[in-house]
Order: C-alpha cells, then structure tokens, then sequence
C-alpha cells in the first residue's frame, strides 16, 4: 500500500500507545550506525511516564526516517539499551526492552557478539527479568543471531517476513509479556 516497513512500525507502535496506561514509562531510541560521532544510536524521548509525554512520543514515532546510508547498529545499540533499562528497572512493573531492526548486525567498529553475549550475561538478574522483544522485519534480518541474543536474556524474536505481518506480531508479541513471571509465561 505504499508504505515501508518501518513506517508501518510506527504506525502500529502509535495505535500501540493507545492500549498503554499513563503511568506506563516508555522511551524511544532509533539506531543505525554512527547516529552522534560513533554512537550508533540516538535517544529521541527518555523514558518516562506517557502521562507526562504520550503525545511527545507519539509525533516522534510519526518522525522517524531510515537513515540514508545507515547499517545496522545492532550489538553496540542492545548492549546500551539493556544497561540503561537495567539501571531504570521498576519494581513491580513489567520491564522490556522492544528492538525492531531490519538487518543483522553491520558495524565493523562494534563489539561483537560474543562480547554482546558475555556483556548481557553478566547484566542478567533472574529476580529482576528484563526480557528484549526483537522483532525483525524483511528478507535480511538473521534469525539465529536475534535469537541467541534473545536466549541469554529469556527474552522472543517475532520475523514480519511481510509489511502486512508488522502490526499482529507487535500486538501479539507485545501480549506475551502482559504480566510478569513465574505468574505467567512459559
């Protein structure tokens, strides 16, 4: 229908803000490679309560355009996310972390990934859980490289293979983590 994957994303991800209570914290990053000097992602909205910024988040999310010439900042961009989500962890709350990409990881200045491995095991709290939500769109996402990443952190990789796949795999993957365990999941 003449959109892209990603402006499909955020079309969902703008009906998605409709479902989430106010007091819900949600930020939104975008990564690529070497987004500010050799950082490979910007923070476009930090975390914080929608009631203070629902419709902050909203018009960013309208906003977000693929970066010409950009690669897939992958490793480097999880690595910070789940440091910063790690330090901001709420208790009582269910706290993730959601990565769209289309891609597999592009960066050749990047840590690799078994040093992605290494740095999330180390992160891991079983009594905190912080899962990621991959979600890969399109023919040149790597599956088994998301989930081994997705492994170490007890977190799932949904693949829109197709545009038309992007918004029931959003709201089905966002579902899944409705609640916290051992009361649900798994």
């Amino acid at each position: 229908g003449g959109h892209t994957r990603l402006s499909l994303l955020m079309q969902t991800a703008q009906e998605g803000l409709g479902l989430l209570m106010d007091t819900t914290d949600v930020g939104v990053w975008v990564f690529s490679t070497r987004m500010e000097g050799d950082r490979d992602y910007q923070v476009l909205v930090p975390p914080g309560p929608l009631s203070m910024q629902r419709d902050r988040v909203h018009n960013v999310l309208g906003g977000i355009r693929a970066k010409p010439d950009g690669d897939t900042g992958l490793y480097d961009t999880t690595l910070a996310a789940y440091q910063e989500a790690r330090r901001n962890w709420i208790p009582g709350r269910i706290n993730l972390i959601l990565i769209a990409t289309d891609g597999r990881n592009d960066d050749d200045q990047s840590i690799s990934r078994a040093q992605l491995v290494a740095e999330l095991t180390k992160l891991v709290d079983p009594r905190r859980p912080l899962p990621i939500l991959f979600m890969g769109m399109g023919p040149g996402v790597d599956e088994s490289e998301l989930n081994e990443l997705a492994k170490v952190v007890d977190g799932r990789v949904y693949i829109a293979a197709q545009p038309s796949d992007i918004q029931p795999i959003f709201f089905s993957a966002l579902s899944e983590f409705g609640c916290q365990p051992p009361s649900c999941r798994k």
